[in-house]
This record gives C-alpha cells, sequence and structure tokens, in this order.
C-alpha cells in the first residue's frame, strides 16, 4: 500500500488524479456501515491524511461530480467528518 501512495505523489496525468479521487471517496462510503474501518489514529487515516496534504493547493476537478469543487476537497472533508449529505448524494449519483 505504500508504495502505491509513493507512486500517487509523482506527477500524474489528471484522468488518473480524478480515477484515484473518485476511488477513495467511494470507499469511505463504507465508514458509515462499518465503524472499524479507516479509524482516527490508524494507519489508513495517516495515510489519507499525507495525501491531503500533498495535495491541498491542487484542484482536482471532475465536471461530472462539481465544476466548483475539486474532489480532494470532497476527500479532506470526508476524512474530516464534515461533508454534508448533499455532498455524498452529489458523489454517489456521478
Amino acid at each position: 500500500m505504500e508504495t502505491q501512495i509513493n507512486e500517487t505523489f509523482l506527477p500524474q496525468p489528471l484522468s488518473k488524479l480524478q480515477n484515484a479521487f473518485l476511488s477513495l471517496l467511494y470507499l469511505l462510503t463504507f465508514r458509515a456501515n462499518d465503524k472499524v474501518f479507516c479509524q482516527h489514529g490508524s494507519d489508513e487515516m495517516r495515510m489519507a491524511e499525507r495525501v491531503i496534504n500533498h495535495f491541498k493547493y491542487n484542484k482536482i476537478i471532475l465536471n461530472q461530480v462539481s465544476k466548483e469543487k475539486p474532489l480532494n476537497q470532497f476527500f479532506q472533508e470526508m476524512i474530516e467528518g464534515t461533508a454534508t449529505e448533499d455532498d455524498i448524494e452529489t458523489l454517489l449519483h456521478c
């Protein structure tokens, strides 16, 4: 898993970053049903925080989701627990 995270930090085509963030967002939707998945303080959470910090100045936009809100912002809000129900609905319907 660590190798995959490090490869993500290399310059990537936008489509790969969009697909990666969509996949991460989809996986995070399972936290609602599995409280053990990606808990605060876990290795997964620390890796997620590293991804957030690495891409904090990038705007990874996917027009099918939102023309204004970047995917990495959706991801950060889901990790922090501040995503709204509307945000989740938007992600699940894209």
